[in-house]
């Protein structure tokens, strides 16, 4: 009798270290089946970008898009040919959008982002910068409304052309701008050639953008029946602000 519970006991063992090990194997190739899924999608978080000079990462670099996809749906189906040549991309006029959309994990506060833009034809935005905020999205158009409106929509559900964001600036054609778009949890603001040119306090305030800029979803360039070219684009990380 006691040899046959000391069988038992030996038996029960051995299955539960059998089970054990199995579910460890098991475990094991789901995480290996998790991180090559991530690999075969091409994400990457905005941290593994190239460095840049003198801060934060380079969001275009080499000679090739990167990990930028060219947006073809919806109002970008008839777009132009989108480039990258040393150093420059070109956006040309789309029927009616052109845009490149990230494919990468981004920040959703604290960073800011520095370009230099320029139209380079055409007379309605030659930059919609669609950025993410928290879990919201709005975008940053430049030279919008008949070549001159600068603002975010939506803020409120009004229009870069209506709401507090909204200021009005000449572009002159082919003349390269400098831009730095801050966002953090109490403000938005925007730099045009290291001055000031507003500051959105987003306390009570809810962004979103045009259905039509949808595809350009989470962070993404683009232009609106007008050819444009950037350069010098960066994303830099900031130091938390206090929430208010």
């Amino acid at each position: 009798m006691l040899q046959e519970q000391r069988i038992g006991v030996a038996w029960f063992v051995l299955a539960f270290w059998l089970q054990s090990l199995c579910g460890s194997l098991s475990a094991q190739e789901d995480s290996t089946e998790n991180s090559a899924a991530s690999t075969a999608s091409g994400k990457v978080d905005w941290s593994q970008l190239p460095a840049a000079e003198p801060a934060g990462v380079w969001l275009f670099h080499g000679d090739s898009l990167g990990p930028w996809q060219v947006a073809n749906k919806s109002y970008f189906d008839k777009h132009g040919p989108v480039a990258w040549n040393d150093g420059v991309l070109s956006l040309p006029a789309g029927s009616p959008g052109t845009g490149v959309v990230a494919d990468f994990a981004v920040p959703t506060n604290n960073y800011e982002i520095h370009f230099e833009a320029r139209r380079t034809g055409g007379d309605d935005f030659f930059c919609g910068l669609t950025f993410p905020f928290n879990d919201q999205h709005g975008t940053l158009i430049l030279g919008g409304w008949g070549g001159g409106t600068v603002g975010i929509s939506n803020v409120n559900g009004f229009s870069a052309v209506e709401n507090a964001s909204t200021r009005n600036m000449a572009f002159e054609e082919g003349r390269w701008y400098k831009f730095r778009l801050r966002v953090t949890p109490v403000e938005v603001t925007l730099w045009v050639d290291d001055k000031s040119l507003f500051v959105l306090d987003t306390e009570e305030v809810k962004f979103s953008i045009w259905w039509e800029q949808k595809p350009m979803l989470p962070l993404g360039l683009a232009s609106w029946r007008t050819s444009a070219e950037f350069r010098q684009l960066r994303l830099v990380p900031i130091e938390a602000s206090p929430s208010k």
